[in-house]
């Protein structure tokens, strides 16, 4: 499962990093188009920027930011949003009319949470974290000096996040950079653990199941066998209290029975 898990992990960040990369590669496209003015002296145009950004479908769960050519915030998809949802709310139900979960669905949460919390406080992926923690501005410095910065992140909350940041080029000017990032990975993630919870569980009742039938049919019979030859090597009058184990057509019939004879 844990195997499973990091290769899932991988694959998912690669693919969210070609999506982001592309979406941000689109964006700086436009923008060193529409928004860069023209000759030796280029400079973004903010206004216009924030225009290619209006018009940039982002999905749900990511987010786009434009720094200028000092690491300034200029435009965040965020606050360029300002259409207002509309609709009914939701019924307002008494807390006595609340049915309450099952009990096997609770059981399980709660051994997913108390799992969840083991597997967040190991040594080794807090230092996943620590390695990993975010610097935005420190990405958007790394790409204003020529350079690219993608991958997977960790922000203040320990929040996996994927992002990718592109120059805004005119010719040879850098003029900004732009940062497209992705925060949906974690749930993804979690959801893929819920559904292999009960494959673990599953595992784990083999192996209880097989380690009781090793104990009861290998390891009892052998400390049996032991107990008798040793009781039987100090008195060797004592050969009837070697176990009678013919029954059992395997090693330990015959073992019995040659010890026995």
């Amino acid at each position: 499962g844990a195997l499973t898990m990091n290769r899932f992990e991988e694959g998912l960040i690669q693919g969210k990093v070609d999506n982001l990369q592309s979406l941000a590669a689109t964006i700086t496209t436009v923008m060193a188009e529409r928004a860069t003015g023209s000759g030796l002296q280029s400079e973004l145009d903010v206004e216009g920027a924030k225009q290619v950004l209006r018009g940039v479908n982002v999905p749900e769960g990511w987010r786009v930011r434009l720094h200028d050519r000092n690491g300034l915030v200029v435009a965040d998809t965020e606050r360029l949003r300002d259409d207002i949802e509309v609709g009914l709310l939701d019924p307002i139900i008494p807390d006595e009319e609340i049915e309450p979960e099952p009990l096997l669905k609770q059981w399980r949460s709660g051994a997913s949470a108390w799992i969840g919390g083991l597997v967040y406080q190991l040594p080794w992926r807090q230092a996943r974290r620590d390695r990993l923690r975010r610097d935005l501005r420190g990405d958007v410095m790394t790409v204003l000096g020529g350079e690219t910065a993608a991958g997977a992140r960790y922000d203040a909350d320990d929040t996996l996040i994927v992002t990718v940041t592109l120059p805004v080029s005119r010719v040879q000017q850098i003029l900004g950079t732009v940062t497209v990032e992705s925060n949906d990975v974690a749930s993804i993630v979690e959801a893929e653990r819920r559904a292999l919870a009960p494959i673990i569980g599953l595992a784990l009742i083999a192996t209880l199941l097989s380690s009781l039938a090793l104990i009861l049919f290998i390891t009892l019979p052998m400390r049996r066998l032991a107990r008798a030859a040793e009781r039987v090597a100090r008195n060797p009058q004592d050969y009837d209290t070697i176990p009678d184990l013919s029954r059992r057509s395997d090693e330990f019939g015959d073992l019995s029975l040659v010890m026995r004879d």
